[in-house]
């Protein structure tokens, strides 16, 4: 009892700490324990392909992985998958995903990830299955620069790459190495069919959304702008509904209670759904919406902006950050900003002189009125921003990068 006691108290010690440092200290320690790259690997990607990461997680991570998975099954050559999601200590929400054993022998890894998990998931995929194989990890960044202590992370890889130009440049300027972009296959999923009957909320509303996970930081996410320049524009425009999807919102208890708050306000003009939906939910959920408003201060991709895209659900996003690589004025609606110092309780983005972008509200506002009188910008913007998502991120240009023939 007095050692599960004292094991009870130091894990609280550990969780109050900053979530930068903690980070630093727990990568130092995985890298202990963790395989190291094989000399004797491919310096190519080659077959067969080990998609790894945490394939039963509903997050952006998983769903990268996800995409992954199925685009290289599309190919036709010899997969397989390693799911860590346990190891990681994730929650299991979707439902684990068949494979044969791991093969040995020759190969690629491709684990997506982000330190300081590399060390951690690479001992969960273990050693015979790693042994003679290129390793590669594909990260994801937000910021500027990526924390120092990844250069730990990247000496158990052969190679890092990411899915945005944006995030290969935080992470190169870190790493002080070149690191490859490696686009999301987004055209891999394919998509249900999805009617605006099949949703819960009343057809005749102009539906803006915003979805995201409150264990990324609401301080990055923004949601509260969103709130903001929606009651800016239509505050007493009774057609018009704001619906916010957000994961794991006891992450942020505060954010939380001030968006009850605005349900209390907005009545039935503002829904808020919680919880890890399916898949087919999720994107029933994101079909309906006639606007998807994402005020961010920074992504790293901004995969719930592309996926609506590929919906043919027009965009109106923050102007900064990797979402500028496949959101402009011809496939969406830009909002404008001003670079601001990054504060961030959580400390996971509290890096020295790191920056990020503060949305303009008052802007975002008058572009929603905009949207809203405007069906036929709307509509082109809608047609345009699908054929700019089934351009630039297909399965084609995803194995062509990985495999380096582009």
């Amino acid at each position: 009892m007095e050692i599960m006691n004292l094991y009870a108290v130091s894990h609280a010690i550990w969780r109050r700490l900053p979530k930068g440092p903690r980070q630093a200290a727990y990568a130092r320690l995985a890298a202990l324990i963790s395989p190291r790259p094989d000399p004797a690997a491919p310096r190519q990607a080659t077959a067969p392909w080990i998609v790894a990461g945490v394939l039963r997680s509903p997050t952006g991570l998983g769903q990268a992985a996800r995409l992954a998975l199925e685009a290289l099954k599309a190919s036709g050559e010899p997969v397989f998958a390693a799911d860590v999601t346990a190891a990681l200590r994730q929650p299991l929400a979707l439902p684990p995903i068949e494979s044969p054993p791991l093969p040995e022998g020759p190969g690629t890894v491709i684990l997506f990830g982000v330190p300081p998990t590399t060390g951690h998931a690479l001992r969960a995929i273990g050693k015979r299955a790693l042994a003679g194989k290129r390793v590669i990890g594909c990260w994801f960044w937000e910021l500027e620069r990526a924390p120092n202590f990844w250069k730990r992370d990247a000496k158990l890889l052969h190679e890092v790459v990411s899915t945005s130009q944006f995030g290969c440049a935080a992470i190169a300027t870190t790493l002080g190495q070149p690191v490859r972009q490696i686009v999301h296959p987004l055209t891999a999923e394919p998509l249900p069919e999805i009617t605006r009957a099949s949703h819960v909320l009343p057809g005749h509303h102009f539906r803006v959304g915003f979805a995201c996970d409150f264990g990324s930081t609401t301080a990055r996410k923004n949601p509260l702008a969103v709130v903001a320049a929606f009651e800016k524009a239509f505050a007493t425009k009774a057609d018009t509904m704001l619906s916010l999807k957000v994961r794991d919102p006891s992450a942020s208890p505060a954010v939380e209670a001030k968006l009850r708050e605005v349900a209390q306000r907005l009545g039935p003009r503002f829904e808020l759904v919680t919880g890890d939906l399916s898949r087919e939910a999720s994107l029933t959920w994101l079909a309906n919406l006639d606007l998807y408003l994402s005020l961010h201060r920074s992504e790293g991709f901004g995969l719930p902006i592309a996926e609506a895209m590929r919906l043919g659900v027009p965009v109106a996003v923050t102007d900064w950050s990797a979402p500028t690589e496949f959101v402009d004025d011809s496939c969406g609606f830009p909002i404008p900003y001003s670079l601001i110092p990054v504060e961030d309780a959580s400390g996971l983005y509290a890096l020295p002189g790191a920056r990020w972008a503060d949305a303009d509200v008052d802007a975002a506002a008058d572009i929603l009125r905009y949207i809203r009188r405007s069906p036929v910008a709307l509509a082109t913007r809608a047609v345009a921003a699908r054929e700019r998502i089934e351009e630039l991120y297909n399965i084609e240009r995803f194995l062509q990068q990985l495999r380096g023939d582009a």
